[in-house]
């Protein structure tokens, strides 16, 4: 692509014979973006086990001690560090984010979520700046083969799960919820552990939500936990194809064997917003390929073959349609999800306008929003489903800012790149192709090291006596999907490392996945996922460069990188990673002691010691103490739980969950007045949900105060109507509460 020189950054030149260094390094940097696509992406957003955030975690780590060892050796052979416009942006938005997660760690908050996300905004502008510093000629179809790879990878884990791990676990499911009711204690006992296993909710809300979930849907997730974040990545991916593929036999049939599996899976994971997303990702691309020419002489088998893909397409949406992974509701159902959204953003925005410089911090949107959520919305969110709301509310006003500032530089930095460079030349529009690379090598030994290892990347737990937990560890965390996966991801990878010459337009191939990335983002949460936003970072360092010598203060800043990136793994690793991955086993182990009827409190206590970030360990405690409570309400099981309750409430001052159960707690004991404080406490937090005023209705009775009863009866009623006529089962008050608040309300009239 051409146009005016916007930005010009350094491009040293390596010492006579290479540094023996840049192989590794490239291996570090393609492990570590190829491993990005294989973890649960939203771990830390959603709270998932300690396992699947701490996954992302030493993936970052890595990232930042490899521009660490890079920058050293720079300044060690006399070179820098590639730094422009677009880097110093990155680093903003860095810097942005820790801004708006300080005020967590003094209000109160999720400090663990806040402080992974903000580690895990670090490791990406490392990788960022690695990738932007390795950079040779042929990494922007190099780097367009990750993608690609990664996402054919991904689409293969969609579709094993849709063949085979879904129908599996319904049918395990299924099996042990008929057993949990069996007559046999033993059996009961047995199917009750399973279901935990499987993560199966105590709570009847929270498991009917579960169940529905898994019952109900039929959409791949691949390794991700949303599927929408499957779609984000396989819409990239797909529009991606054009600038890896060959034109010989061999490259064809594999590329056509990609394009039915990305798009294939894509259409099974049902994303509206993802279908959209590629369909405006390819209209970016034909336009940009008509206008350079495309449609003239050789070019115009481009549009020919993208003409046949949407045919294809056409075809599969009807096959998909007749063997039912498709129905009429994908379509039919659109206007209900969108109004779901804008419901969504609206309650987002009141609570933005009280915070609208800090925004409400990473990961803590969702007690802000439940202050404004509206009663019909669907869901008690914990991201907006749009990215500008997103970065805005876990980075502040600045992210989405210095975002589209980014986003700016991005698209200058591919508009001043030469067509070729004097190393790529090979006749216009083509470039020398890329070689088989230790990027590539990276990205295979991410597919081994997750799928055979990755249970060591969690907690290693004490679960059984009989069984070394490493070696459990191990075992649990073996995964099939993901060591098959690598086999399609080594056939891209395989067939782009060929030594023959490739189209060298890939600028189109880029702008349409960026584009249609952005536009799914639009309705999506991925704005904060490292998979998602690695994408956007592979964009930004594929673009070529333009050659300069750097000088001495350049020459002195690559010493200030490699000390900055070698801190930050440092501190990332001993105060986030290490200590989070450490309570996460000792959580694990209590559970595992009190399956075996063993008191797990001071296993629990250690996990909270061990982790001063988390709250996790002393929320099970409190949880623990107010089972007991409930069943033998003595003063000292009271108290306990109390206590425990009240110091959540010191660290996390908006968890309307502990005042739920100090009023369950207060009124075990018949301790009616403070249930009933704290039932108003809990309505405060979430004033448009039925639940907590229902609550409030009989802590209100017991405690003697007919009008606050009276009142809350009613406004639980109305909301539960709300609720209901919105079609959300899964969020109505069971039957009998109805009834007794409709008998509390005709005694009062």
């Amino acid at each position: 692509m051409t146009g005016p020189a916007a930005e010009r950054v350094p491009n040293p030149a390596p010492p006579a014979g290479g540094d023996p260094w840049l192989g590794p390094l490239r291996v570090a940097a393609g492990l570590s973006v190829a491993g990005r696509f294989l973890v649960p992406t939203e771990a830390t957003l959603l709270g998932l086990t300690p396992g699947d955030a701490a996954a992302d975690g030493w993936l970052s780590t890595l990232a930042l001690l490899a521009l660490g060892l890079f920058a050293f050796r720079s300044w060690r052979t006399g070179g820098g560090v590639r730094w422009g416009r677009c880097e110093s942006l990155l680093v903003g938005l860095v810097l942005a984010h820790a801004v708006a997660a300080a005020p967590i760690f003094w209000e109160g908050g999720p400090r663990r979520a806040a402080a992974e996300t903000v580690f895990n905004w670090a490791g990406l502008a490392a990788t960022a700046v690695l990738l932007r510093g390795l950079w040779r000629p042929g990494d922007r179809v190099r780097f367009a083969a990750l993608a690609v790879a990664c996402g054919t990878a991904a689409a293969a884990v969609g579709a094993w799960q849709v063949a085979v791990s879904l129908p599996a676990s319904r049918a395990a499911y299924l099996e042990a919820r008929e057993q949990a009711a069996a007559p046999d204690a033993a059996v009961r006992a047995a199917a009750r552990a399973r279901l935990a296993a499987m993560g199966v909710p105590e709570d009847p809300a929270g498991r009917k939500r579960w169940e529905d979930r898994l019952l109900g849907s039929r959409e791949p997730f691949g390794p991700f936990s949303l599927a929408n974040t499957l779609a984000g990545v396989l819409l990239a991916a797909a529009l991606l194809l054009p600038a890896v593929i060959r034109k010989e036999r061999t490259s064809l049939v594999v590329a056509g064997l990609a394009t039915a599996l990305l798009v294939g899976v894509l259409l099974l994971t049902k994303s509206r917003t993802g279908y959209v997303g590629f369909a405006a990702g390819g209209l970016t691309w034909a336009a940009l390929r008509w206008g350079r020419g495309a449609g003239r002489g050789a070019g115009r088998k481009w549009l020919l073959g993208a003409g046949v893909a949407g045919g294809l397409l056409l075809l599969g949406v009807g096959g998909a349609v007749l063997t039912g992974q498709l129905d009429r509701e994908v379509i039919s159902e659109a206007p209900r999800s969108l109004t779901f959204r804008l419901q969504y953003w609206t309650g987002t925005l009141r609570a933005l306008a009280e915070r609208p410089l800090l925004g409400t911090g990473p990961a803590n949107l969702r007690p802000f929003y439940l202050l404004h959520k509206e009663a019909a919305a669907s869901e008690a969110i914990a991201a907006p489903h749009n990215f500008v709301l997103d970065l805005w509310t876990s980075g502040g006003l600045l992210a989405p800012l210095l975002a589209a500032a980014l986003a700016w530089c991005g698209v200058t930095r591919w508009r001043s790149a030469p067509v070729s460079t004097p190393d790529e030349a090979g006749g216009e529009g083509e470039e020398a192709t890329p070689n088989w690379d230790p990027l590539f090598v990276g990205a295979l030994a991410a597919f081994g090291l997750i799928g055979a290892f990755g249970g060591l990347l969690g907690p290693v737990a004490d679960l059984t006596p009989d069984l070394n937990p490493w070696i459990y560890a191990v075992v649990r965390g073996w995964n099939w999907a993901i060591l098959l996966a690598a086999a399609p991801a080594a056939a891209v990878l395989w067939v782009c490392g060929r030594p023959r010459r490739v189209n060298s337009r890939t600028g189109p191939a880029w702008a349409a996945a960026c584009v249609g990335l952005a536009v799914h983002l639009l309705g999506a949460d991925g704005a904060e996922f490292p998979a998602i936003v690695v994408l956007f970072l592979l964009a930004l360092a594929a673009a070529p460069v333009s050659a300069e010598e750097p000088s001495e203060p350049r020459r002195r800043a690559s010493l200030v990188v490699a000390v900055v990136a070698a801190l930050l793994a440092a501190i990332g690793l001993w105060f986030v990673l290490l200590p989070g991955r450490t309570a996460g086993a000792l959580i694990e182990t209590a559970e595992a002691e009190a399956a075996r009827g063993r008191d797990p409190r001071g296993t629990l206590m250690r996990a909270d010691a061990t982790d001063p970030l988390s709250d996790a360990a002393l929320m099970a405690l409190a949880e623990s103490a107010t089972a007991q409570a409930l069943v033998n309400p003595s003063s000292g099981l009271r108290t306990e739980a109390v206590a425990l309750w009240k110091e959540v409430l010191s660290r996390r001052p908006r968890e309307g969950r502990a005042y739920q159960r100090l009023s369950d707690v207060y009124g075990s004991a018949g301790d009616w007045p403070e249930a009933l404080e704290a039932a108003r406490a809990a309505v405060a937090l979430d004033p448009s949900a039925a639940a907590p005023w229902a609550r409030l209705a009989e802590s209100a009775a017991e405690a003697g105060d007919m009008a606050t009863a009276q009142a809350a009866a009613r406004a639980a009623l109305e909301r539960d109507a709300v609720t209901r006529s919105a079609g959300h089962a899964d969020r109505v008050l069971p039957d009998e509460v109805v009834e007794n608040l409709r008998r509390r309300l005709s005694a009062g009239d």
